[in-house]
């Protein structure tokens, strides 16, 4: 019987080779596909058919997590990194060869960009608190980095903007990538909460914020954490290049949100954002609006400075 212990810990010993499969290296894809779908039996097939299909990228992939301790750590608890390059993954038309290239950029960006203490509690905690925001109502909203759930195919890190202990009113999906030398932070979604009292949850929250919505503020703090890292490419992806629709995107328009934020299309039909989003000036403003509007820049400015003073004073950039 195959065991559901982690394969990879013990497969240094396998030859990773190129084209003709040898004995012992498909011995490893079964037993890797018994790991990630230990009671199915339908997805065993299809992992163990795609890595075949996608042989040269499945023993590239399945080299550097052996080879590496944090992602052969990783898969302890995110097993659906697994066959993360098999699969749609950030956005539509990544080939196999692409989206694996993204996915080890990202951590190694990410890891080499951050001490390990940081690492550690944003990929294995609960996630890092970068900052509070406190309304006039006494509300209190937090912001928090964690790592995207196992299964998800929208990017290796989240940003969600919540109450403490409650489920999320906004995240945002995204992953570090490398383009031409250079690092852009690429957001392949933003989702607000689910549930029948979604939409009270969220109009409370924007109430108790003089307007603003929880994406808008998750979208500061994205800005403010590429900012730390010097990242000047933030792009978002278009409705057209969506990984994932459901519901949802029938009610909400990433292209409507990005042109919102004065972003533009690029070459490849994703968005490109500005480093700092172009806010209302005062004497564009109606005189009855400019106290509102005043007290959302003021909460956008806040979580701005927050979040990145927190990145600089809380954690060690690596040179």
């Amino acid at each position: 019987m195959l065991s559901q212990s982690n394969p990879f810990f013990n497969s240094q010993s396998v030859e990773y080779t190129d084209l003709p499969l040898k004995a012992d290296f498909l011995r490893l894809l079964v037993e890797i596909a018994y790991y990630r779908y230990p009671n199915n039996l339908k997805q065993r097939t299809k992992l163990l058919i795609r890595n075949l299909i996608w042989y040269r990228e499945t023993v590239e992939w399945y080299r550097q997590i052996s080879c590496s301790p944090l992602l052969s750590t990783l898969v302890i608890s995110h097993k659906g990194l697994i066959d993360k390059p098999f699969k749609r993954y950030l956005r539509l038309g990544f080939s196999a060869k692409e989206r694996l290239k993204n996915i080890l950029d990202h951590y190694a960006i990410f890891t080499d960009s951050f001490d390990p203490l940081f690492i550690h509690q944003a990929l294995f905690d609960k996630g890092i608190n970068l900052g509070r925001i406190e309304t006039s109502t006494k509300e209190v909203y937090e912001l928090t980095l964690s790592i995207s759930e196992d299964e998800c195919k929208e990017g290796e890190l989240a940003i969600s903007f919540h109450k403490p202990n409650e489920a999320y009113l906004s995240i945002a999906r995204f992953s570090l990538l490398s383009n031409n030398g250079e690092v852009k932070l690429f957001i392949s979604a933003i989702q607000g909460p689910k549930g029948v009292q979604s939409k009270k949850m969220v109009h409370d929250a924007c109430k108790s914020l003089y307007g603003l919505t929880p994406n808008r503020i998750v979208i500061e703090s994205c800005l403010a954490f590429a900012s730390f890292l010097n990242i000047k490419q933030i792009e978002f992806v278009s409705d057209k290049n969506q990984v994932f629709k459901n519901k949802h995107n029938k009610h909400f328009s990433y292209d409507h949100f990005c042109e919102g934020l004065g972003g533009k299309l690029n070459s490849k039909e994703d968005y490109l954002l500005p480093q700092f989003i172009n806010r209302k000036k005062r004497e564009d403003t109606p005189s009855k609006r400019r106290a509102k509007y005043q007290h959302q820049h003021s909460i956008l400015d806040s979580v701005f400075v927050n979040v990145l003073n927190y990145l600089k004073t809380e954690t060690k950039v690596l040179p």
